[in-house]
């Protein structure tokens, strides 16, 4: 790209140039103006053949030479613009969340296998999550169940992450049931034996409304 420094001295040289082929100027005798502290540039030429006396030639350096090149400035660029992505991390021109981005789990182009997800930074099967640097199910595992650490008693099984003593289940409702007894979960979760009774697992009775199993 030229600048302005390029252009004067172009510009110079093209006047050397015609003062060699002939073309006077009103710089050429030995009486020129004592320019030294002018800010003007000043080449001493001197050729035999042709010329007797030093050939003076000056350049106004405040001459103003219009190079300026329009610059497109919607065009953005990853390297040029800063990005604030504040909690965040910075992954070339994102903002990502290292903790549960799939893409980058963990750090920048990490990604995570398909079928996994990226639980805390950590990439695991989906359905379980990162509890201290390993994979659980917190739907059924004893130790992390419903959430990491925390753990069933003894006697207890973690069913859809609920801690329920053997034999019961969890039919969603914040408590575990006996299918075997339980009118409103007879024989499974929400077969309902209405006004009925739920007899090993079965409702029965009169009044055991669309429940019923007689």
């Amino acid at each position: 790209m030229l600048n302005e420094s390029s252009g004067v001295e172009c510009a110079a040289r093209a006047l050397l140039l015609m003062l060699a082929a002939g073309c006077g100027g009103p710089y050429l005798n030995s009486s020129s103006p004592d320019l030294s502290n002018s800010g003007a540039a000043i080449v001493h030429h001197s050729d035999d053949s042709d010329l007797d006396l030093s050939v003076v030639v000056v350049v106004d350096l405040a001459v103003s030479v219009d190079l300026a090149v329009p610059v497109d400035l919607s065009v953005s660029s990853p390297d040029l613009v800063s990005i604030n992505c504040g909690t965040l991390a910075t992954c070339g021109s994102q903002c990502v969340n290292l903790q549960t981005d799939a893409a980058h789990c963990g750090a920048c182009g990490s990604a995570c296998a398909v079928g996994q997800s990226c639980s805390v930074g950590k990439c695991c099967p989906s359905g379980q999550i990162n509890c201290g640097g390993i994979c659980v199910a917190t739907q059924s595992d004893p130790n992390h169940c419903g959430g990491c650490n925390i753990a069933c008693s003894s006697g207890q099984n973690c069913i859809s992450g609920l801690c329920c003593a053997v034999g019961l289940s969890n039919c969603g409702g914040g408590g575990c049931v006996n299918t075997i007894s339980d009118p409103q979960n007879c024989g499974y979760c929400g077969h309902n034996c209405g006004s009925g009774q739920c007899d090993t697992g079965h409702c029965s009775g009169s009044g055991s409304g669309s429940g019923s199993d007689i």
